[in-house]
């Protein structure tokens, strides 16, 4: 039996006992389409919350959906999580170059992490360490028996020379002892060298037997 669509108009075969007024699975899809916009009573329209395009449910689902697609539904979940996300972190200015960073609320970082901005504030932190405790660390430094230029300081090691003339002398801190027998040596021996340390310090050194490879004597000085 011909019959003819009522939605495009063609002519298609369908059985005499059948319902069937549309010629395809398109045109069937675009009837029941139409049948929704023409009973509002059954249908309410939203718009939807991304895209803004109208969309129609039903009015007991109204409180339910606010998007029209599943891709629409995808990016306002995306949304809502991002702003969740925001909300629930700990937001901090960076000490050193003042942008702002997130944090969990229990961390007590005060930089963005940044390589700069971390060593800048290492930097930092040792200059107030410093500063605030640079008075004690002179008055240690001057009143430490072990700090001394002289026989107690902590690097004095035990000497035995024997001098030009054949005096024999024990002490420690061969620094301590070149100052304060300087009568032994001539002024040229006496000039300073690197670090302010004298050349009769650094030349009476390599008699030590200790070292790899010693000195026997210099200028009539020798180890005994």
């Amino acid at each position: 039996m011909k019959k003819k669509c009522v939605i495009c108009g063609a002519d298609f075969d369908a059985p005499p006992s059948s319902g069937t007024v549309t010629c395809s699975k398109k045109c069937s899809s675009e009837r029941k389409r139409m049948q929704k916009l023409s009973e509002p009573s059954k249908r309410i329209v939203k718009k939807c919350i991304i895209c803004g395009s109208d969309f129609f449910i039903p009015p007991s689902m109204s409180g339910k959906y606010s998007t029209c697609s599943p891709s629409c539904r995808a990016e306002y979940s995306r949304r809502r999580t991002t702003v969740r996300r925001s909300a629930e972190k700990n937001w901090k200015k960076c000490s050193i170059c003042g942008r702002f960073f997130s944090v969990p609320p229990s961390s007590t970082i005060t930089t963005c992490r940044r390589r700069e901005c971390t060593r800048a504030a290492h930097r930092n932190s040792a200059v107030s360490h410093i500063d605030t405790h640079l008075p004690e660390m002179q008055l240690g430094l001057a009143t430490s028996p072990i700090c001394q230029p002289d026989d107690r300081h902590h690097n004095a090691r035990s000497w035995s020379l024997r001098a030009p003339d054949g005096k024999i002398y024990k002490f420690n801190n061969l620094n301590y002892f070149v100052k304060k027998h300087h009568e032994l040596f001539s002024d040229d021996e006496l000039k300073p060298l690197a670090n302010n340390i004298s050349k009769a310090v650094v030349c009476l050194r390599r008699l030590r037997p200790s070292l790899r490879h010693p000195s026997k004597h210099w200028h009539g000085w020798e180890w005994v």
